[in-house]
Parts: C-alpha cells; structure tokens; sequence
C-alpha cells in the first residue's frame, strides 16, 4: 500500500527531480520515493550499527585496531 506525502524542496532540488524525471522517464513520485527508501536504508542501517556499537561499549565488548586489523588479514588470507 503507498501513502500520500507532501514536502517542500528548493527549487533547485525542483529542477534537479523535474531533469531526472525526463532522463529516466519516470514520475516525481516514484524518484522521491526511491529517494527517500534509500536515505532511510542507510541512516537506519547506521543508527542501528551505532546503537549496536554502543551496546558492545557498554559490555566491554571491545576490539583493539591491531585485533581487528588481524582479523582481516585472517579472513583474506593474508
């Protein structure tokens, strides 16, 4: 199901969707949707990696750089 939402742009970020829209053929619609499916993938994809970094902080669960740099060389064979 899709919803109804309405935002305010500059009108430079008007041009830049209306321009976009004309190369890729498709609605203002569907290229702020995309748009805004993506920047939440990645700002909730870093929210929940700090909360989870932080989670392992407050368990003492912690790697050194040297570790992790080992760590890597291991799983690359190095």
């Amino acid at each position: 199901m899709s919803h109804v939402v309405t935002i305010r742009i500059s009108d430079e970020s008007k041009e830049r969707l209306e321009r976009l829209c004309h190369y890729t053929r498709r609605s203002k619609s569907f290229i702020a949707g995309e748009a805004i499916q993506e920047y939440m993938d990645k700002k909730l994809w870093m929210m929940e990696a700090l909360e989870e970094g932080l989670q392992d902080l407050e368990k003492d669960n912690i790697s050194t750089h040297e570790e992790v740099l080992a760590e890597w060389k291991e799983k690359a064979g190095v």
